[in-house]
């Protein structure tokens, strides 16, 4: 009998009676008994000095410990979530050692890759349930053997806190997710800086405001976090627009004769052209010219040609364009449904998009030549990034290509199957 977080340990029996009635035996110890009826408290702390297992109640106390480390903790998500951990059903789950562990039900591989370590969490780009590959929001399930996969170069993405279930992860993302934005935005305010003192400006509050203006950004934080990111690259148009390149009013001095004479002219000011409005009850194309106008590709679950995909009408008016299945776009349906718009493709084969796959297999010398000349020489395709790292004859990464659509993945990930070292071949998301 495996005890649950809360230490209730029993087995429970189903028999049918001589009457045809179904009657359910508990099978308790004195032990077990005690803490069943005045529970855990009540034995925990008071057992014999010479046992040193402190059980399931230090474990859970541990838990509480650890989301209480976190410096401004929300006082009701952390009692929903010690409520949720500690009435919850739970399974049990092995490790690829056969170790079990102990999960609360609807527990994803996430929450899994958390449970076993934070480094291993915070690093994990996929997982292998019962040998076979699946995403970190997969579901896990009493009797399921579970494997983790991680690399050094990934790192926490925020859609997980939408697929992570319990406290103990969600708590570590979030406060992940803290530190990371921490260092992204004094990368940006760096940055920043240096743009400025280029252009012999400086960060006064007037030139903040002008710039957070034409970035469409609430405050100096959440530009500075957006420059740290690289989803804003500073450039002409922050000149022009620091150095009043399109101000309304221009005053321009003349001193003929030594008198000085100030005139004022007057520019029309500068019309930003009309951004089509969209209607959500309408099928919505994405084509090249929408890409390039009303449309972006989300970076959550990055779309491309040959994925069914749905559109989210933003606050600017442009579409964000995810997968159906996308967790983020899950979530967006139920809350703002009247904000979703049908989407299909209509994107020509010239159009490259950027796509990630995660390869994994036995370490051997020329390994790389062999992956490299699949991909260019017999397949054509363009390589932007190679990240692969070996381990005790097992080796695993990333590689960035450019690819058309998913037909054009489906058969890259196949031909490198053929290659007798590789195991699995895998398109994932990558946010960099």
């Amino acid at each position: 009998s495996h005890p649950k977080t809360n230490g209730y340990q029993a087995l429970h029996v189903t028999l049918m009676g001589n009457n045809g009635q179904w009657i359910e035996v508990q099978i308790r110890s004195e032990r077990m008994n005690k803490i069943a009826e005045q529970g855990f408290a009540a034995h925990w702390r008071y057992k014999d000095k010479t046992e040193t297992e402190e059980g399931e109640m230090s474990k859970w106390l541990q838990t509480i410990k650890e989301i209480l480390a976190d410096p401004q903790p929300d006082a009701m998500d952390f009692l929903d979530t010690i409520k949720l951990n500690l009435f919850a059903s739970e399974i049990f789950v092995f490790t690829p050692k056969g170790e079990l562990k102990t999960m609360p039900q609807n527990s994803t591989a996430l929450d899994f890759a958390f449970s076993l370590d934070t480094e291993i969490g915070s690093h994990c780009i996929g997982a292998k349930i019962n040998h076979k590959l699946v995403p970190l929001s997969h579901e896990l399930h009493s009797g399921d053997q579970v494997e983790i996969l991680t690399s050094k170069s990934h790192r926490v993405l925020p859609q997980w806190e939408t697929f992570a279930t319990t406290a103990q992860a969600r708590q570590k993302i979030v406060q992940l997710l803290k530190e990371e934005q921490g260092s992204v935005q004094k990368r940006g305010e760096k940055l920043l800086e240096e743009f400025l003192k280029k252009e012999g400006l400086f960060p006064t509050v007037l030139n903040m405001e002008k710039l957070c203006k034409l970035h469409k950004t609430k405050n100096k934080e959440e530009l500075c976090t957006k420059i740290g990111n690289k989803t804003i690259l500073l450039g002409e148009a922050d000149k022009n627009e620091l150095k009043e390149k399109n101000a309304t009013w221009k005053k321009l001095l003349a001193f003929p004769f030594g008198n000085p004479i100030v005139k004022e002219i007057k520019e029309e000011p500068h019309v930003q052209e009309a951004q089509e409005e969209i209607d959500t009850k309408v099928l919505f194309t994405v084509t090249e010219e929408t890409l390039r106008k009303n449309s972006i590709i989300a970076d959550c679950c990055h779309p491309i040609p040959g994925d069914d995909i749905l559109g989210y009408l933003e606050q600017d008016g442009k579409v964000m364009i995810h997968k159906r299945q996308c967790p983020v776009a899950v979530r967006l349906k139920s809350r703002f449904g009247n904000r979703i718009v049908a989407a299909e493709w209509k994107i020509p084969k010239t159009i490259p998009f950027l796509e990630t796959i995660y390869i994994k297999g036995i370490d051997n010398i020329g390994i790389l030549n062999d992956v490299t000349q699949v991909l260019s020489a017999e397949l054509s395709v363009n390589i932007k990034k190679i990240i692969l790292e070996a381990d005790n004859g097992i080796f695993d990464g990333k590689i960035q290509i450019y690819v058309q659509d998913t037909d054009n993945v489906k058969q890259i990930c196949n031909d490198l199957l053929k290659l007798s070292n590789i195991k699995s071949v895998t398109r994932i998301v990558d946010s960099e």
